[in-house]
C-alpha cells in the first residue's frame, strides 16, 4: 500500500506544481485599503484611510481622474463606485508593472452617511489635487 501510495502523491504533487506554473498572471497588483473618512471638494475627494498599523493617513484624489475621454475611449485614472452597501467605503490602488494604473473608489451613496465630512475652509485644499499619479502612499 505504501509503495503505491508514493508515486501517486509524486504525481499528484507535480500535476498541482504544473497547474500552478501554467495559471496565467495578472500584470496588476493592487491593495484595498479601508477608507474612515471622506470630503468632497470642487477638485476632487480628500480620504482619510487608515493604515495597517492602525494609523490615519491622507490622500488627495482629483476629479478630472474619473473622467471619460470619448476620443481616446479610455477611461481615467480613477473609477468611482456609489451605492449603499455596509462594506462601504473603501478603496482598491492598482498598479501595472510597478506603476500608479488607477484608484477604484467605493463610496456611499448617501451623502448623510458617517463617513462623508465637510471640509473647513476648502480653498485652504485646492493645490492638493494637481497631482498626476499617486506618490508616497503610506499602508
Amino acid at each position: 500500500m505504501k509503495n503505491r501510495l508514493v508515486p501517486v502523491l509524486a504525481l499528484i504533487f507535480l500535476l498541482l506544481f504544473a497547474a500552478g506554473l501554467a495559471a496565467e498572471t495578472s500584470e496588476y497588483f493592487f491593495k484595498t485599503v479601508p477608507i474612515t473618512r471622506v470630503y468632497s471638494h470642487r477638485d476632487g475627494y480628500r480620504i482619510v484611510y487608515r493604515r495597517s498599523n492602525m494609523e490615519l493617513a491622507v490622500l488627495y484624489v482629483p476629479d478630472d481622474w474619473f473622467q471619460f475621454t470619448p476620443g481616446a475611449g479610455q477611461r481615467g485614472k480613477g473609477e468611482l463606485v456609489m451605492a449603499d452597501d455596509p462594506s462601504y467605503p473603501y478603496m482598491s490602488i492598482f498598479w501595472k508593472e510597478g506603476e500608479f494604473s488607477h484608484i477604484r473608489l467605493y463610496l456611499n451613496s448617501n451623502k448623510q452617511h458617517i463617513s462623508w465630512g465637510d471640509l473647513d475652509n476648502p480653498e485652504n485644499y485646492s493645490d492638493k489635487f494637481e497631482i498626476d499619479t499617486l506618490a508616497n502612499l503610506q499602508f
